[in-house]
């Protein structure tokens, strides 16, 4: 299998590296491995160039793990394996523009499997996620509604706060 690599260093300290097949964001104490992105539901943004848009929004929520994963202890690592993605809203086309509409029908969705790794690289916890926020629009914040990915970045929060938080209070 041939890969083609390209590296980007962001300013937070992050490496990206994204591959043919697989995208790699790994900071301190979280590796994200994004699996074959041209197959999930939905990460198309319309009119943007597509590749750009997918390393967009792996860098934005790759940085929301490796937020989140700052509060593990220091001698364990996050790894997340993502499968699928399905962001909120539908891409609509008409009128010679493409844009994304937020309804409630078009729920944020992600599935990856994940570990909680110790230094030694014994396993503290690991399972299946398949995350679907079907009241994304009455629960998300205000404050989330207007960030970037807003609606993805708070599932991601509340998976990681029932899932790990045992882990790290």
């Amino acid at each position: 299998m041939k890969l083609l690599t390209s590296t980007v260093l962001l300013a937070t300290a992050l490496l990206v590296t994204a591959t043919v097949n697989t995208d790699v964001l790994t900071a301190a104490g979280v590796q994200v491995n994004w699996d074959n992105p041209a197959g999930y539901r939905d990460i198309n943004q319309g009119n943007r160039n597509r590749v750009r848009y997918e390393q967009s929004v792996f860098k934005e929520l790759g940085k929301e793990f490796a937020k989140l994963a700052e509060q593990l202890p220091n001698d364990q690592f996050l790894m997340i394996q993502v499968s699928d993605l399905d962001l909120a809203g539908d891409v609509t086309y008409g009128q010679g523009r493409t844009i994304r509409i937020i309804k409630e029908m078009n729920t944020p969705k992600m599935t990856f499997a994940y570990q909680l790794l110790n230094k030694d690289k014994t396993v503290v916890i690991e399972g299946n996620a398949k995350l679907n926020n079907i009241h994304f629009m009455q629960n998300t914040s205000r404050i989330n509604m207007r960030k970037k990915l807003g609606y993805e970045k708070e599932m991601i929060e509340t998976w990681f706060d029932d899932n790990l938080s045992t882990h790290y209070r």
